[in-house]
């Protein structure tokens, strides 16, 4: 779902909430430690809301192109890696920045269709539980950066 306000004709500012996770394959390659190496391929479910400030450039046509910056929240809902348990993303809850663009397409009535692409920059560690001494180490960096792709219809009041 998506909510935007409009302080002018131009600015406006909008909030993104998924309304499901994403899933994303990720593979851990070998690092020459024996306990670590060979993870595998596993699923990784996370949600990433976002809030943007946006500028339209012609937002008295029929045809409004418009350009975004912000912030993402991202959410990770599952865990990395093997059955056991031994690997995990260490942040639950990162931020970072996002940009985007897109456009509305303005019809009769205040109705519109809104296309638009969002790139959002996330970054956690990954992280083992080494059989030795059971604490938690981190492994990797984690960069997902999702591209967030949405077509809607909408109605401005």
């Amino acid at each position: 779902m998506i909510y935007s306000y409009y302080f002018s004709k131009n600015l406006a500012i909008e909030l993104a909430i998924p309304t499901g996770s994403t899933s994303h394959d990720t593979s851990i390659r070998g690092s020459g430690n024996a306990e670590i190496d060979n993870i595998g391929e596993s699923p990784l479910k996370f949600r990433t809301y976002t809030v943007m400030t946006q500028w339209h450039f012609m937002p008295d046509q029929t045809f409004d192109p418009y350009i975004g910056a912000g912030l993402n929240y991202t959410r990770f809902t599952s865990k990395i890696g093997g059955s056991n348990g031994n690997y995990r993303v260490s942040d639950r809850n990162t931020f970072g920045a996002v940009l985007g663009g897109g456009v509305d397409i303005n019809l009769q009535d205040g109705w519109l269709i809104n296309a638009d692409v969002k790139y959002a920059f996330v970054n956690t560690n990954v992280e083992t539980r080494l059989v030795t001494n059971n604490g938690w180490y981190k492994i990797d960096d984690l960069d997902v950066n999702p591209w967030i792709v949405g077509i809607g219809v909408g109605r401005k009041f």
